[in-house]
Formats: C-alpha cells, sequence, structure tokens
C-alpha cells in the first residue's frame, strides 16, 4: 500500500509540474482520450453509469475529487482516472500504467510515443532524462501529456488527456 501512494505522489507531482506548462484554455464537449467514452460534459452521475460504482477516490490537482477504475489500453493493463475540478467538471482523464522493469517502462512508453506521435504530430515540449521523461501536445481540443517516472522501486507512465479549461497555447 505504502509503494502505492509513492506511485500516487510521483504520477501526481508529475501531472501537477506539466500542468505548471499547460494553464488555461477553451471549452469542448468532447474528450478526445482513446481509453475512455466520457466527455468533457460528464458528470458524476453520468461516469457511474458508464463505469460502474467507483472503489477509489481521492483528493485531484484540480481542487476536485480524482475518480479511479481499472482500465487497459493499447493490450496493458492499467488504472483510468477522472479527475473533476472544483466546479465538479471534468478537467482530465488520464490512464496510468505501472510497468514491471524499466525495459517494460521503456517499450510501452515508446508505444504510446509513437501511438502518438502518430496520431497528433511530433510534441510541443519534451524532456526527458534517466528517470523520467515527458511529452506535451498543444491542441486547442486540449493538450494530452506523456509522461513516465522510473527509480530504484517504481517504473510508472500516465497519459493524460486534458480539457480544453486546463490547457494552453504551446508558448504561454
Amino acid at each position: 500500500m505504502k509503494q502505492h501512494r509513492s506511485i500516487l505522489s510521483i504520477i501526481l507531482l508529475t501531472v501537477f509540474m506539466s500542468l505548471v506548462v499547460t494553464a488555461c484554455g477553451k471549452k469542448t464537449d468532447s474528450a478526445p482520450a482513446p481509453f475512455s467514452k466520457l466527455t468533457w460534459d460528464t458528470t458524476y452521475d453520468e461516469m457511474i453509469a458508464s463505469e460502474g460504482k467507483e472503489t477509489n477516490s481521492y483528493d485531484s490537482v484540480y481542487n476536485g475529487t480524482t475518480y479511479a477504475y481499472d482500465g487497459s489500453y493499447l493490450n496493458h493493463d492499467g488504472s483510468i482516472k477522472y479527475m473533476y475540478d472544483d466546479k465538479e467538471k471534468l478537467a482530465c482523464i488520464s490512464w496510468e500504467y505501472t510497468a514491471k522493469s524499466p525495459e517494460d517502462l521503456d517499450k510501452v512508453y515508446k508505444e504510446l510515443l509513437k501511438n502518438l506521435t502518430d496520431e497528433y504530430g511530433e510534441s510541443g515540449y519534451q524532456s526527458g532524462n534517466n528517470t523520467n521523461s515527458g511529452n506535451v501536445w498543444y491542441r486547442k481540443e486540449g493538450n494530452i501529456i506523456l509522461s513516465s517516472v522510473s527509480t530504484k522501486n517504481i517504473n510508472a507512465i500516465l497519459c493524460s488527456y486534458l480539457s480544453p479549461s486546463v490547457s494552453s497555447p504551446e508558448n504561454d
């Protein structure tokens, strides 16, 4: 359980750091996340009707609540997170994957990166070093953030689709 909290802390820190790069933007009615059917207008009750009763929730970085569900993406089992803001609007849909090893992390990260690059072109922001990598696609429909963290105890990937209300243009 302590390791899951450490993973969550690192991932939330990564999302928060990414949010510093991406601030505010415009509104849209659809969520582009390929691992979810929900739209940016999906209410809590509609989420429950679609995904089932949530079993894991905690504070979101948007001053609302995050709800987590088991979910796979590209044949990899992970967790889908719906992050609501303080006005109960869906602000972010993320898929989290905990890799079995640094090699598995690298393989899955490269697969996601290729998939996103093929779909949206080169990212507008890239970072990377021995312990983490990150890319941001700046889009008027909402930014996409792909990040990974690799430490002695944790190998995790987070692929986040942000609503336009929490996204910003590349130059901000």
